[in-house]
């Protein structure tokens, strides 16, 4: 009886450091899931970022977006968080398609 009773608390004892320490590896991968989902957002978010800003330049150097194509570029761009170098060349882009237009109609 006393070698049972014994070996059921080492068994128990053992049963129950194995739960806590599971317990506590799933903790961390849950952990490691989670800062990989943030950096893997944040990264997305910069990727589209720069995919829209080299759409965006790429249009604009080339003079092949209409005013209303580079608008549309220009707003899903500032939307990612996009910055004041491509608002300035943006601003230049649409005056110049003005100036153009302008021009055209005389």
């Amino acid at each position: 009886m006393t070698v049972g009773g014994v070996a059921y608390k080492f068994v128990k004892s053992l049963s129950k450091k194995f739960s806590e320490d599971s317990q506590e590896m799933v903790r961390d991968v849950k952990e490691q899931l989670e800062e990989l989902k943030k950096n893997d957002e944040i990264h997305y978010k910069d990727l589209q970022k720069e995919i829209l800003r080299i759409q965006l330049l790429q249009g604009m150097d080339t003079k092949r977006l209409s005013a209303s194509e580079a608008s549309y570029f220009y707003d899903k761009y500032r939307n990612v968080g996009g910055n004041s170098f491509v608002s300035e060349k943006y601003h230049e882009y649409l005056k110049e398609l003005e100036d153009q237009d302008d021009e055209d109609s005389n």
